[in-house]
């Protein structure tokens, strides 16, 4: 059995800043060892969609799953995944090591996982699990099958593995020793992951695994970018209960708020493309302005006083829910608040950042304010300089850095 301070126990999840990810999703962390100049900035900004019509799909693939977990790693507090995986994964365990105080394994109890995996087929029958979804187009069902294809194997090799890699907090547990003592003997005895996540090679029972996981540990879940429509028809179809991940829901709704109703109500002939996590845009932009590697301009977002300031909210919002039925006003408040904020720097993101606009009524000047009124010259706008904003603005303030002048943000 052997202690590792990467590893930490169930009841050490702060449930109200911590994501569930998958190893496809930190094996692309590997990337962030490139320097600036051998990586192509300009592909993951403008066209990662190009990548994958020219058949480079090994790029295409890494490339979303990296700008996904970049925009994690900045929204959360602390990643978690599980920790067999730290033993089965040289990927896995690289991205933990390059990120020890953000990225944590946790050590799942004793058969937790066997356990799960009799749920997950209550719910979603063998015979029900190789069907493609009709919602589901044929290319983006060829897509989610070619991230799919190396997960089997890896869930293949992590049957194998003895779970004996624990949080230190068990240093002194002589019965998971013994447990880990009888596994090294023979593991066959201790099947680590249940018949679903490793008899087929695409499947909606392995799928329901990794919701039935985020379920038990009570955190949001985050897979690759294009396997999020699976989880969409699991959620839809089994009436699923997945706890959101509402930091990205509030970022998704800021920017539909921001940046797509002003150009929808604009009408002018301007193209969107969403594919990249507005957060991961700004990370890499910053690496590409500062030319650092990805896994500094990463780490000096995410330390950043706007970036902690939302993440501080964030947690006080999600820790709302857990509260029930005495906490919603409360949390509906919260929302409205941030609401006027979206509609604020939906007409100006400078508003309430560098200026605070007024009107400044002329009309009772002696004389000059009654020519003026009848010219409607009257009111005069002016921009004062805002030295501190006001408090509901500083914690939104990552948000506002997403739409200004890159040079001129203020991460």
């Amino acid at each position: 059995m052997k202690t590792d301070s990467i590893v930490i126990p169930q009841n050490k999840i702060d449930t109200t800043s911590s994501l569930l990810v998958d190893a496809h999703s930190l094996r692309a962390l590997d990337l962030t060892i490139f320097t600036r100049s051998e990586y192509n900035f300009s592909n993951l900004i403008n066209s990662p969609d190009a990548l994958y019509n020219s058949g480079n799909y090994s790029s295409w693939d890494n490339m979303l799953a990296l700008a996904n977990t970049i925009q994690n790693m900045v929204l959360y507090d602390t990643i978690i995944v599980d920790s067999l995986l730290l033993q089965a994964d040289t990927g896995v365990r690289a991205a933990c090591e390059l990120f020890p105080n953000v990225i944590k394994g946790v050590y799942l109890d004793y058969n937790l996982r066997q356990r799960i995996g009799e749920r997950v087929y209550t719910v979603t029958p063998m015979w029900d699990s190789l069907k493609q979804p009709s919602s589901i187009s044929d290319e983006h069902w060829s897509k989610i099958n070619m991230v799919e294809q190396n997960v089997k194997p890896l869930m293949d090799e992590m049957t194998h593995v003895v779970p004996d890699l624990v949080p230190t907090d068990y240093t002194n547990d002589r019965l998971l020793e013994f447990r880990c003592k009888i596994a090294e003997q023979d593991p066959l005895m201790h099947q680590n992951l249940p018949d679903c996540c490793v008899n087929s090679s695409a499947t909606l029972a392995r799928t329901h695994y990794y919701l039935e996981l985020a379920k038990e540990l009570a955190v949001p879940l985050s897979t690759h970018p294009i396997r999020s429509s699976y989880f969409e028809i699991l959620v839809g179809k089994y009436k699923e209960s997945l706890r959101r991940g509402e930091p990205e829901s509030l970022v998704n709704y800021f920017e539909k708020k921001v940046l797509k109703e002003p150009v929808d109500v604009a009408e002018i002939p301007i193209s969107l493309d969403l594919t990249i996590p507005p957060i991961a845009e700004l990370v890499l932009n910053y690496a590409d302005r500062n030319d650092c590697e990805i896994s500094d301009a990463v780490m000096e977002i995410r330390q950043s006083k706007h970036a902690i300031k939302f993440r501080d909210w964030c947690k006080n919002y999600v820790a709302l829910t857990s509260k029930g039925r005495s906490a919603t006003k409360e949390k509906i408040a919260l929302f409205e608040e941030f609401k006027k904020v979206c509609e604020t720097w939906k007409n100006d993101v400078k508003e309430e950042v560098d200026y605070k606009t007024r009107k400044i009524n002329l009309e009772s000047i002696p004389v000059v304010g009654g020519i003026l009124k009848a010219l409607n010259m009257n009111e005069v706008t002016v921009k004062d300089p805002v030295l501190h904003p006001q408090e509901k603005f500083t914690y939104f303030l990552l948000l506002n850095d997403l739409y200004r002048d890159p040079t001129k943000s203020l991460a």
